[in-house]
């Protein structure tokens, strides 16, 4: 009877780790929400400045001020991340509806490599970015909270003694980096950032489409996060000038 018990037992135990094994194997989708506060009174005036930079006075001009400030909201952009238990991919779903793509489309993360590699672009045209690792100093307040199905934690994160992002995160999602969040122990549930800005874990599903896929990205010219923030702005402020001059010829 004793030996019995023991063979059920084991077997038990081998179906649940059979069965854990899997669940973190399988890949799977979080979507999540990244929202962006309105702009602050100084960031307004400062945007502002820089339309006035651009356009003649005149009515062209007013009406786009009016509207800059009418349309001052808070901005929601969805974000999917896939993934199985080694490699990732973090899109920005919003983008794919752009006709002109600026800035960071998606991220390949492989966990075990440590390698984070970005597909972006500046006003279409493509760039396989390294990502720079953030090195962060973490904090574990003994925290917890449900969000959703979740028993989240919380942390807090420092970049040079300066408060760099509040997460609460769980152990049941692999850690990984989204949002430049590198040294997290877990999955990100929720994030509040320096600046307001806020992702939120809005849905979990293991059902994929064919679209859903783990590739490297690999469109452009390869080139490092920093060179490309620099190449990003020289760009941008060329296009500014370029429609200046235009505007007074």
């Amino acid at each position: 009877m004793y030996y019995t018990q023991k063979i059920t037992s084991l077997f038990i135990i081998v179906i649940l780790f059979s069965a854990f094994h899997f669940f973190y194997k399988k890949q799977a989708i979080i979507e999540y929400d990244y929202v962006t506060p309105a702009r602050t009174e100084q960031q307004l005036e400062e945007s502002i400045k820089k339309i006035k930079e651009i356009l003649p006075e005149g009515d062209t001009r007013e009406k786009i001020i009016a509207l800059k400030i009418s349309d001052n909201k808070p901005s929601i952009f969805r974000k999917k991340l896939v993934f199985d238990n080694e490699r990732a991919i973090y899109t920005d779903e919003t983008m794919k509806n752009y006709p002109l793509k600026i800035g960071e489309y998606n991220v390949f993360f492989d966990i075990e490599k440590k390698e984070y590699i970005a597909q972006s672009y500046i006003f279409n045209k493509p760039f396989v970015v390294e990502k720079e690792v953030i090195e962060l100093d973490w904090t574990y307040p003994n925290e917890t909270k449900q969000i959703g199905a979740f028993k989240a934690k919380k942390a807090i994160a420092k970049k040079d003694t300066t408060f760099f992002a509040e997460v609460w995160y769980t152990n049941d999602l692999p850690a990984i980096p989204l949002e430049d969040l590198y040294g997290l122990k877990g999955g990100i549930v929720e994030a509040t950032f320096a600046e307001g800005q806020k992702l939120i874990l809005k849905n979990f599903t293991t059902a994929l489409s064919e679209e859903d896929i783990i590739e490297k990205p690999s469109k452009g010219k390869n080139i490092s996060e920093k060179k490309f923030k620099l190449l990003e702005i020289q760009k941008t402020k060329e296009l500014n000038e370029g429609a200046k001059n235009r505007i007074k010829n």
